[in-house]
C-alpha cells in the first residue's frame, strides 16, 4: 500500500508533507554513501587542511638602515610545509643578505647570502621550528628598492 502511495505521488510529483523529513532522511544517507565511496570531502570528515600565504614588502633600503620583515605562524599550525624566500632587486646594484630570527630579534641565524641578484625560493624552513612571531633581518652593502616575499605553506588543525 505504501509503495503504491510514494510511485503514485512520484507520478504527480506532489509530496504530502508527511514524507518530508523521510526525504530529507533519505538524501541524507544517500549523501553520506556517496562521500564515504567516493572519499568525498565534507567537513566532517576533514581534521586539518593545507594553506598557503605570502608575505609581501617593498621598500627602499640603505647600508646604514636594515630592514625588518615581521610575520606570524599560527597557534593551529600542525606542521609547517616549507618557507621559502624571494628577494627582487628594483633599483641599485647591491649584495643583500637576511637573517631568521624566532625570538624577536634576540638572536638570529646563519646568513643568507649574500645575494647580487634576484633570487627565488630560497628556503629558510630549517630556521622555524615553532609557531609565534619570526623576524627577518635584510641588509645591504648599498643603496636600493627591493622586492621581499615570504611563502609559507602549512597545515592547520581543524
Amino acid at each position: 500500500m505504501r509503495q503504491e502511495l510514494v510511485n503514485e505521488m512520484l507520478k504527480k510529483k506532489t509530496v504530502p508533507p508527511d514524507f518530508t523529513q523521510d526525504i530529507d532522511d533519505i538524501k541524507f544517507k544517500l549523501q553520506k554513501m556517496d562521500d564515504t565511496v567516493d572519499g568525498g570531502i565534507v567537513s566532517r570528515n576533514i581534521r586539518e587542511t593545507r594553506n598557503t600565504y605570502c608575505v609581501n614588502y617593498q621598500e627602499s633600503m640603505t647600508s646604514v638602515n636594515p630592514l625588518y620583515v615581521y610575520f606570524y605562524l599560527i597557534p593551529e599550525m600542525s606542521k609547517l610545509i616549507y618557507a621559502k624566500v624571494n628577494i627582487n632587486i628594483v633599483t641599485g646594484t647591491p649584495n643583500i643578505a637576511f637573517y631568521v630570527s624566532e625570538d624577536n630579534g634576540e638572536t638570529y641565524s646563519t646568513v643568507f647570502g649574500p645575494y647580487s641578484t634576484s633570487q627565488s625560493l630560497i628556503d629558510i624552513t630549517s630556521k622555524l621550528t615553532s609557531n609565534g612571531d619570526k623576524l627577518i633581518k635584510i641588509e645591504t652593502d648599498a643603496n636600493t628598492t627591493i622586492d621581499f616575499q615570504i611563502i609559507i605553506h602549512l597545515d592547520i588543525i581543524l
